[in-house]
């Protein structure tokens, strides 16, 4: 092989092992993405349930009759 060839060589092993890097690099920063949008997904999901578990506590407290002194509902 020529110099100018062991050159280009050289240049392309190096183009490659830079590309690698910053395909790492963006991988793990896509990694740590997919962790944070999992965590905000959880919490906005036990949010959602609670706030529904709240709102049929709340449904089932105005609709339930109300009895007076003597376990009697009231008129």
């Amino acid at each position: 092989l020529k110099s100018r060839d062991l050159q280009k060589l050289s240049i392309s092993s190096d183009n490659m092992q830079h590309a690698y890097w910053e395909l790492k690099r963006e991988m793990s920063n896509l990694h740590l993405v997919t962790q944070v949008q999992a965590e905000l997904l959880r919490k906005l999901k036990t949010s959602t349930a609670i706030k529904k578990a709240l709102s049929q506590n709340r449904a089932m407290r105005s609709t339930a009759p109300v009895l007076g002194t003597h376990g009697v509902k009231d008129k």
